[in-house]
């Protein structure tokens, strides 16, 4: 791999250290422009599997394993379809599918319009199924299960290494069913494996800057760096300034 691929994985690595998601959304967006897709899928999935693997090593007192145990069944189950749609269809649409993906999420993400999160406990969610199967089904396709997964568990009302510990353990229940499925369908080849033994590398180092970086950030300031609801957090914190003056002034 070049430098740029490398560089890739690097910046990829460490969003997943810092935010506790977002290898998968970044590598593939970059290396599928610079690999063949079922390459860069393979590679992102060897690479994504050893750095999640190390990262929930670290945060595992942290993770909620009761909700990890609820969405695997249907993680699987997606996981498997999507993995056999990567094998029986043609490259070109799925580029195409992948960068749809990756610009709705993204215009989501950023979208004014977007309703705010609200709190979940920690209790069963009929939510828990259909975001598993869908999460499941991005990971097989795109390596990129994560989106889902991060709607339904940041908004809970938990502290950082907690909504880190149970998406690293999300994410790597999801990659290790991955890396079977590609396994048995003949994905991962001997190429892919030389250029992961190198990614590797870089990619660990990511993500242990990416961590570092995070655990000096405040839990007050992590949670609008990293949920999803961040813009209506702002909203509401402009809202409630507002108001207190409004209160003030009467006074």
């Amino acid at each position: 791999m070049g430098p740029l691929e490398l560089c890739i994985l690097f910046l990829a690595a460490a969003a997943q250290g810092f935010l506790g998601f977002g290898f998968g959304i970044v590598a593939m967006g970059g290396l599928s422009l610079l690999q063949e897709l079922h390459h860069s899928a393979a590679l992102v999935n060897v690479t994504g599997l050893v750095t999640t693997a190390g990262l929930a090593l670290i945060l595992r007192r942290h993770a909620d394993w009761r909700l990890v145990l609820r969405l695997a069944p249907g993680a699987a189950v997606g996981i498997a379809a999507g993995v056999y749609l990567l094998g029986a269809l043609d490259a070109r649409p799925l580029k195409l599918g992948m960068g749809v993906t990756i610009a709705l999420i993204s215009a989501w993400n950023l979208s004014i319009w977007r309703p705010a999160l609200r709190a979940a406990g920690s209790g069963a969610s009929r939510m828990d199924a259909p975001v598993s199967v869908l999460s499941g089904l991005f990971t097989g396709l795109f390596n990129m299960g994560g989106p889902p997964l991060i709607a339904h568990v940041y908004r809970r009302d938990e502290s950082p290494d907690v909504l880190r510990g149970t998406i690293q353990a999300l994410l790597l229940m999801s990659v290790t069913f991955r890396v079977v499925s590609a396994s048995v369908n003949g994905m991962i080849t001997e190429s892919v494996l030389h250029d992961a033994a190198t990614g590797v590398v870089v990619a660990i180092a990511g993500a242990a800057a990416g961590l570092a970086i995070g655990r000096r950030i405040s839990a007050d300031r992590f949670r609008p760096a990293s949920s999803l609801s961040a813009h209506a957090e702002r909203l509401e914190r402009r809202r409630r300034q507002e108001l207190l003056r409004a209160v003030r002034r009467l006074r």
